[in-house]
This record gives structure tokens, sequence and C-alpha cells, in this order.
């Protein structure tokens, strides 16, 4: 098992390198190719991209933070720290994090990512660029008031140097137990999700070692005896790049003691030498529009079962859900989603609408309360894990055992998230979409009545070991 951890290690490590590699080149060329057609054609890409980041920024800066959730407002819909802040108000047990470093964007991009262009993409993208400063100065006049600043004039001093954030990410690893996972304020690192999804890791004290000397754990990395906070993950700099504040938080948390696991074959090393099973954690995801629960479902859905337990956990992670459902509408609170604002915008601007996009703004307004709940068995019973953005028509929220329920392939990937999911329907495979159409929920996905039902057969009491 540990050479199949220090080997999905290793592969997550190359991958997310390699995958930022191609983004970058990928970036570069289609740059590239833009600077060396027309002039204009050039600008008006760079002015169109200005104004949506302009809308973007101004989006995220009236977006609440955590401390104010009491005053009401809209509030960054993936950002952890503010459900954590309403299940502590509305009295829902959940798994704690501790807040131990913040960078600015302006810091995260000193941080030495390893990635370079080559000189073919860069020049012609330098020259393109120039061509376009020397026609926008001589439009702003000789007024030193108006040029451009070159840019290493942009705010040399503004936040940390590289060299006292390479000492931060080390220094604030030193009073995080060892067995502490880290993640961001918007997501999990790529790391846990690579080794817990294939459902061979208990706990983050284990890290895969991918060369001598070097560790990749949850969110950290050990060179030697001392660990630090990998900031270069793929998953933290991804999501943090896809409309949120300009700030990105590295949380600590404990790794909390499972209550129940569920087993069965991996299908991410279906038909690899490694395959084989694994375990997984008993979590449930919770969608909520129109702020109602409309299903649960189960969040590895490969290990889910029918059984009058699992529909018993089930009804009750909805029952938490509910409880910050009702705080969220006594503080006024509204989760917010970047992509579902920008569609917004575009939308404002086009006199057509594509029918998924029609669906998406019609179902989940502005100021709804929508976005989805994840609870963990521990332990200690049911916790809040995290929340996260709805399951809507052009993406957000992984539907996890709904998916395929009631999609329409000429519409997308979206599914009707109702009911409770205990397990996939039979002939899906996750990691193949194109399986998702057709399938029959019957046996999979229940209705309330019937989970309802099935729940009263479980007695608690038969889950202890005697």
């Amino acid at each position: 098992m540990n050479d199949l951890k220090a080997l999905i290690g290793r592969l997550n490590f190359i991958g997310g390198q390699q995958e930022l590699g191609k983004t970058v080149r990928r970036f570069g060329l289609q740059t590239a190719q833009l600077m060396r057609g027309p002039k204009e054609a050039a600008r008006i890409a760079i002015e169109g991209i200005a104004e949506t980041e302009i809308f973007a920024d101004a989006e995220a800066a009236s977006w609440i933070d955590p401390d104010d959730i009491f005053a009401g407002g809209a509030f960054d819909g993936c950002d952890l720290r503010h459900y954590l802040a309403i299940a502590e108000a509305a009295g829902v047990p959940f798994v704690p994090a501790r807040q131990i470093l913040s960078l600015t964007e302006e810091e995260l991009c000193r941080v030495d990512q390893q990635i370079r262009l080559p000189d073919f993409i860069s020049k012609p993208i330098q020259k393109g660029l120039d061509a376009i400063r020397s026609d926008l100065e001589a439009e702003l006049g000789k007024d030193p008031s108006n040029s451009m600043p070159e840019p290493d004039s942009l705010a040399p001093d503004q936040g940390r140097s590289r060299e006292e954030i390479a000492t931060a990410i080390h220094d604030v690893m030193d009073d995080v137990p060892h067995d502490w996972m880290v993640r961001s304020n918007i997501s999990g690192s790529s790391m846990l999700k690579a080794l817990a999804g294939s459902g061979i890791i208990d706990n983050s004290a284990e890290g895969a070692k991918i060369a001598e000397g070097v560790e990749v754990g949850a969110g950290w990395v050990m060179t030697g005896n001392r660990r630090r906070i990998d900031v270069t993950d793929k998953r933290f700099i991804d999501t943090f790049a896809c409309g949120h504040k300009p700030e990105i938080h590295y949380l600590a948390r404990p790794w909390m003691e499972i209550g129940r696991f569920g087993e069965g074959d991996d299908p991410h090393r279906h038909g690899s030498p490694f395959a084989g099973k694994g375990r997984w954690p008993m979590e449930w995801r919770v969608f909520i529009e129109g702020g109602q629960v409309t299903g649960v479902a189960s969040y590895y859905p490969w290990v889910g079962a029918v059984t009058p337990e699992n529909a018993s956990k089930a009804l009750e992670a909805v029952a938490l859900a509910e409880r910050m459902i009702d705080k969220m509408q006594e503080l006024s609170l509204v989760p917010r989603s970047m992509d579902a604002e920008l569609l917004r915008r575009a939308a404002g601007k086009s006199d057509k609408l594509h029918p998924v996009h029609r669906e998406t703004l019609e179902r989940f307004p502005r100021n709804g309360l929508a976005c989805t709940l994840d609870f963990m068995e521990t332990s200690d019973g049911m916790m809040l894990l995290e929340g996260g953005p709805p399951h809507m028509p052009i993406g957000g929220g992984h539907p996890c055992a709904f998916a395929g329920h009631g999609m329409d392939p000429a519409r997308g990937f979206g599914a009707r998230c109702e009911g409770v999911a205990l397990r996939l329907m039979d002939g899906v495979n996750l990691a193949e979409p194109e399986t998702w159409s057709g399938r029959n929920p019957e046996g999979s996905i229940l209705s309330w009545d019937d989970a309802r039902e099935l729940a009263a057969e479980f007695n608690s009491d038969d889950s202890l070991e005697p």
C-alpha cells in the first residue's frame, strides 16, 4: 500500500507540474498568436479581458468576510470559513479549521512556480504589448500622470518579498500538529483528493515520498525534517484563480477519526496493475436550491448501498443542513458563485441566450440561497466538512450519486439532484460521462417518503460493536 501511495503521490505531483506548464504554455501560445495578428484585434481582446476583470473584482469586493456574517449580505459560496461560522452560529457540529497564513495575489505571484515560457512565445507577446502600449500612451498624451507605468514599477514593495514568503510558509507549519492537513479557504489540496479519492489514506500524517528526503502530504511538503505549506499545489492555484477575493487563506485542520467507512473496488484504479479495493469515509452531500433542500447523495457513491443505516445517516445530514439554511435566512446571507454572476453579466449583453444558460439564471437568481453542504460521519457524530457552490446546469458542485439522474445529453451534464441518492445508478461510471444518461434510478435514488420509511428500520444500537 505504501508503494501505491508513493506512486500516486509522484504521479499527482508530476502531473500537476506538467499541467501547470501546459496551461501556461497554452495561454502563452494563444496570446502570442493574438499579438502576431492585427493590433486592433489584440487591443479589443485585451480591453474585453480588462472589463471582465473589473467586473469580477467589484463583485468579489462586495462579498462579506467571515467575521461579518451577523451583518448579513452576500458571501463567497466557495469559502469554507463562512460555512464554518454559519455552522457555529446554528449549533451544527463541524470539523474545525485554523487560519495559519494569508497571501495576496501579488505575493502568490512571487512564489517561484518553476514555469518559464520559451522565447519564441514570450517575445511576440512582449512585442505586441509594446505596440499597444505605445498607441495608448500616444492617446494619453505626454502628461506623466497619464502615462502607463513600466511593469517593474508596479507596486514593487507591495506585500512580502519572495524570501519573506518562503520563510513564512515554513514558520507557520511549526505550530501545526503533524497529523493535521492544510487546505485553502476555497479547496482541499490535489494530493488530498488523489490519495483520499483512491481510498488509501486514513490520516494526513501519512504523506507520499516522491524522492529521497522529500515527502508530499495533504497541503504540505516536507524537505528533510521540516514542513512547509504547498503553496504551488495545482488545485489551490486553479481554484483561487476562478473568481474570488484577491487573497488566498491557508487553513490547518485536524484529521478527524472516521465514524464509518465504505469499502469496495476503486474505480480510479480499475484495469491498472494496482486495481483493488479501498475504503472511503462515509460522507453526504446535501443540495440546496431556492432556500430548500432538494436532495442528498452519497459523496463516494461507488461504495454506496441502499440500507436502513445509510438512509438514516443521509437524513441526519439533511437535518443539520436545514439548521444552517434557517440560520442563513435569519441572517439574510446569500452564497454567491462567480460563474453564475459572470453568466448573468453576459446575458445582459446578449439578445440570444442558450436554453441551458436561461435555465441556470431562472433557477439560481442573484439573491437566491443555493449551495451544497458536505457532512462526514466521525467518531463524534455527523459533522459539517465544507460547503460549496450549487450543482447548476453550467457546472458547480459535483452531483455525486445523482450523476446522470434526469440528464439530457443535448443540454449538458446537469443532473436532477432531487430525493435521496444512496448509490450510483447501475451502469454509471463517474469517470466516463457518456455512461451517465439513460439510466434507471430505481433501487438507487429514493423518494423522501421511501427514504424515511427505510431509515425507520435502522436501530443505531445495531452499528455499535459488542
